[in-house]
């Protein structure tokens, strides 16, 4: 007979961790790559209200090739909470564990931060029971930068 007041051992349960991105950059390569080492299967979700600019992310992907799905979305009103609501809710009707990962870019400076990064403290307070982890990165260099290449900031 177990004790009431001690909960019983963790039991290890499928999981998938969704990532959110509307474009493949060096963002996008590390929020997957952080993804990967969270959960058994990694989907990235974007939404676009536009078929052309859907089509040129799914070419992009193909592109690059990343190892992970993409799923796209149809967003009519040009909204990605939810869209994105929806996706994980259907996601998680299975019973698995579902985690939202969300990469954030952190600003050059602090009076920029409550202009960026809202898309998470969105889906919190839409989801009360959702799990979202965010991916803070350091702010990405002004220039162009293939997805998987390094960009070079010593400035020579």
């Amino acid at each position: 007979m177990r004790d009431q007041g001690v909960p019983g051992a963790p039991a290890r349960a499928s999981s998938l961790v969704i990532v959110p991105l509307g474009e493949v950059d060096a963002v996008a390569e590390r929020a997957v790559s952080a993804a990967l080492s969270l959960g058994d299967e990694v989907v990235v979700v974007a939404a676009f209200s536009d078929r052309a600019t859907a089509a040129a992310m799914r070419a992009d992907w193909a592109r690059r090739d990343p190892g992970v799905r993409l799923d796209i979305v149809e967003s009519p009103q040009h909204s990605l909470v939810h869209p994105v609501l929806g996706y994980v809710e259907q996601a998680g009707r299975d019973g698995r564990q579902v985690a939202v990962l969300i990469p954030q870019v952190e600003p050059a400076h602090r009076r920029f931060r409550i202009l960026q990064n809202q898309r998470g403290i969105l889906l919190v307070t839409v989801r009360r029971y959702l799990l979202l982890a965010t991916l803070p990165l350091a702010r990405v260099h002004p220039i162009a930068v293939p997805y998987g290449a390094v960009a070079d900031r010593s400035g020579t």
